[in-house]
């Protein structure tokens, strides 16, 4: 990650303050405009978004943290319609679905949560589901999608405006990891060793943006 300018902002609803390494990751196929956020009160930020703070590998910590992000950009959370409930976590399908209404623009946002140094990478978004797809990939966005619409999970014109928007390329995709471990070492994404395993590639997941919030960060 080549770091372009830092800055210092807070997370509203924990009333903590991070520090912001913004800039771009050059090693993959495709530039992945990558954000580092360092937390200064991590136990606040736990304590607000982590829906059990005794055990935040639910996930809820990172979906929770990523609506916040998302509207703040000025984004409309489409999906979930009325934020997450507990088992959202396990749900098929991606974490956030959003609109920018000035851009006309979309954005997909898959969250993570983990107690581990693993950096964003395909490993990170492997599934088993639907034939093995990556988590971010198109067919999986679709047939995640599908799925939800056929067990009336989610609004049938939702699903077309989806369709559309991978159609004419106006999406944007999103990993948003929340990670809560020392020794990271602010690891942001992982170098591919190939084209198979880079996550920028439309073949692989497409990935567009990366932003990994550390909770123990050191200097």
């Amino acid at each position: 990650m080549t770091v372009d300018s830092t800055e210092r902002d807070q997370f509203v609803a924990a009333s903590s303050e991070y520090k912001a390494f913004l800039g771009t990751f050059e090693r993959t196929s495709n530039p992945v405009e990558t954000n580092l956020l360092c937390a200064d009160d991590p136990d606040a930020v736990i304590q607000t978004y982590a829906d059990n703070p005794s055990d935040i590998t639910d996930g809820s910590l990172g979906e929770n943290i990523s609506v916040e992000l998302v509207e703040e950009r000025g984004y409309e959370v489409k999906w979930p319609v009325d934020g997450f409930d507990e088992g959202d976590a396990s749900e098929i399908g991606p974490d956030i679905i959003a609109y920018d209404s000035v851009s006309d623009e979309w954005l997909i946002v898959e969250a993570k949560t983990v107690t581990s140094t693993e950096a964003v990478g395909k490993s990170l978004l492997d599934t088993d589901a639907y034939d093995g797809d990556a988590q971010l990939h198109n067919d999986w966005i679709r047939n995640s999608l599908e799925k939800l619409e056929s067990e009336n999970k989610i609004d049938s014109e939702l699903v077309d405006q989806i369709d559309t928007a991978i159609a004419t390329n106006s999406i944007t995709k999103e990993v948003v990891l929340v990670r809560d471990v020392d020794g990271a070492s602010h690891r942001t994404l992982q170098e591919p060793q190939s084209d198979d395993t880079d996550v920028s590639l439309e073949n692989v997941a497409g990935v567009d943006k990366v932003t990994v919030v550390e909770l123990a960060a050191s200097e």
